[in-house]
This record gives structure tokens, C-alpha cells and sequence, in this order.
């Protein structure tokens, strides 16, 4: 590699032409990586281990590098074993230096993870354990998300030991029993989509998770979710959910989405006067538009693909709420 050598242009001062050029030219190359490791006695430590490789000619030189905390200078190449008590987030900054004093300094950083590990062996699925492996992770709090989508997984048994996973992601498998997502204290997301579910109720023992997609399942009737007062959206699109009745425990939800279920009346939504969020579209509905009226907090109402629905009673609901309202077609009569 070779930095640049520049002249002026018309119109561009030199010195800010040559730092354009040397920053995109002459930057060392920076390679820092660590590995979380156990030794033969089960103790915890990491191992670093970088490379700086650039230009060392007159037009640039590599002029030192530096690992933090608690190391300091060293080689342009080496590797080293680290015993963090703790977590440990190291820094590495190499410094370099070009053509009129320009300095460069580029910084890279790895964590090296102590604490608990997870132990993938409780997992007994092997799609879902084959997953976590992917992530390359070791160590419980490196997993904050849970991204298993299409895998075919078919039991969760074992990610209760993920007590600081805040989301997972389960969508196109074939989970049953959700009894182990109830037990992670930290999961505050949960997204089940077309899993051929019938029940969410297992959920119902979380007291942390404040939002559930669950679409295309077979879901008729989610109203032991009432028992989750923390709970804030729910998305229960492509169900099999006919009595909106199973949805008035639900006050406290600000975000609810119903499209394309079976419920032709929706009066009993009218009860639900905190939710921001409405969408009820591609129902079949034809009874109580009317009795939303109370949601005054509401932001958006979907709902298109309701044409039995009198034109007269998206008019009075719009004249309550405003615009908020959005619907396709209406029946006159």
C-alpha cells in the first residue's frame, strides 16, 4: 500500500485535500480480536491478539500502539492472556503519522465476557441449539437478543437460563409450549409468528414482557393475557379471533392489532381507551365503529376491507376522532 501523493487543486485548500486522500489511503490496517476462554481448572480469562500492518516509509510511519486498561504499550503484532475480574471492554489504538505531521489514529475494541456461561447442553432442541451455537457467544449476558427465525424448532425448553435475553425471535417454527419464555426475567419482547399456535396463555405468568407478535397462528382467544398488566402492544393478525369480548381485560395495551380475524362487532374494543395503535381491517366487520369513540388517544384506526360497515358510522366516528380514522369503503344503507 502507498499513500498518495497530491497537489493543490483550484478551489481546494492543500492541506485539507492531502488529509481527504491520507485518511482513505494510508490507514494502518487494524486487526483486534478476543476470545472469552476457560483454562483446565475452570477459570475464566481471555486471549487478545491484534496485527497493524501499513506503510512504513517516510511518507508514513506507525509510531506506536497502545491496549487499554491496564496494559499499555505494545508490539505492531502480538497476543496476550488477560484475567479480567469482571467484564472487561479492552481498547486498542494504533498511531500513525504521514506527510506534514498529519496523525492518524485508528482505535479497534473486543470484550473479553466473565461471568455466567450459558450451558447450550439444557437446550434441548437441536434446530434451536444449533442457533444459539451460530452466534459464536459464550456467555449469558452476551445474550441480549435470541434470533431463531425458520429453523423448525419445536421446543424452548432451556432458554430459561437466558435470565438477560430481552428479546426473542421465534417466527416461522413450531413451538408449543412457551412455558420456558415466561421464566426469563429480562424479556420484554416476544415475537411468534406463524407457529401454529392456539394459546398464548402460558405468557400470561411473565411479569416483564411488554410485547407480543403473534401472527398467522390459530389463536381464538387471548384474554388470559389480561393478567399481564406490563403488557403494551399486541399483533394478533391472521388468528382465528371472532369475540372481541376475549379483549376487554386488556386495558392497558397502546398498541393492538387484529387485522384479518374473524370479529364482526367490535363494541367491545371501545372499552380498550388507552391504545394509540387500532387496526381491525379485513374483518367482515359491520357492528360498532360507532363505539369507538372513546379511544380519543388513538393516532390510527385501521380499517380497510370492512365495507359492510355504514358510511354513516365512519362519518360520526371521524367527526369524534378526526382523521385518525382510515378506512376504503363503506355500505350506504
Amino acid at each position: 500500500m502507498n499513500c498518495l501523493r497530491v497537489h493543490s487543486r483550484r478551489g481546494m485548500p492543500f492541506f485539507i485535500l492531502l488529509t481527504t486522500l491520507l485518511l482513505s489511503s494510508c490507514k494502518p490496517v487494524v486487526t483486534f480480536t478476543g476470545q472469552s476462554l476457560l483454562d483446565a481448572g475452570g477459570n475464566e480469562y481471555g486471549q487478545l491478539t491484534w496485527s497493524i500492518t501499513g506503510e512504513t516509509d517516510d511518507e508514513f510511519q506507525l509510531t506506536g500502539v497502545i491496549i487499554e486498561p491496564d496494559i499499555g504499550a505494545v508490539e505492531p503484532q502480538g497476543s496476550l492472556k488477560v484475567y479480567p475480574a469482571e467484564t472487561t471492554t479492552y481498547r486498542l489504538t494504533a498511531f500513525a503519522s504521514g506527510p506534514n505531521n498529519t496523525v492518524f489514529n485508528t482505535v479497534r475494541t473486543v470484550t473479553i465476557h466473565i461471568g455466567p456461561r450459558a450451558n447450550l447442553s439444557l437446550v434441548k432442541d437441536t434446530a434451536l441449539r444449533a442457533c444459539l451455537k451460530e452466534t459464536g457467544f459464550t456467555h449469558l449476558e452476551q445474550f441480549d437478543v435470541i434470533y431463531c427465525l425458520d429453523r423448525s424448532i419445536r421446543s424452548v425448553a432451556g432458554l430459561e437460563q437466558f435470565a438477560l435475553t430481552q428479546s426473542v425471535s421465534l417466527d416461522n417454527n413450531a413451538v408449543a409450549n412457551l412455558a420456558p419464555l415466561a421464566q426469563m426475567p429480562m424479556l420484554h419482547t416476544v415475537s411468534l409468528s406463524n407457529n401454529g399456535l392456539t394459546s398464548l396463555d402460558a405468557l400470561a405468568a411473565s411479569d416483564s414482557i411488554r410485547n407480543i407478535a403473534a401472527y398467522n397462528n390459530s389463536i381464538s382467544d387471548p384474554s388470559a393475557l389480561a393478567a399481564m398488566p406490563q403488557l403494551l402492544s399486541l399483533a394478533l393478525d391472521q388468528n382465528l379471533i371472532a369475540d372481541a369480548t376475549t379483549l376487554t381485560g386488556l386495558q392497558q395495551l397502546q398498541g393492538l392489532s387484529l387485522a384479518r380475524n374473524q370479529i364482526t362487532n367490535v363494541t367491545p374494543l371501545g372499552a380498550l381507551n388507552g391504545l394509540l395503535a387500532l387496526d381491525i381491517s379485513r374483518n367482515g366487520v359491520t357492528t360498532g365503529i360507532t363505539a369507538l369513540k372513546p379511544l380519543t388517544k388513538a393516532s390510527v384506526i385501521r380499517s380497510e376491507g370492512n365495507g359492510g360497515v355504514r358510511c354513516v358510522d365512519y362519518a360520526n366516528l371521524i367527526l369524534a376522532l378526526g382523521p385518525v380514522v382510515i378506512f376504503d369503503k363503506c355500505k350506504l344503507f
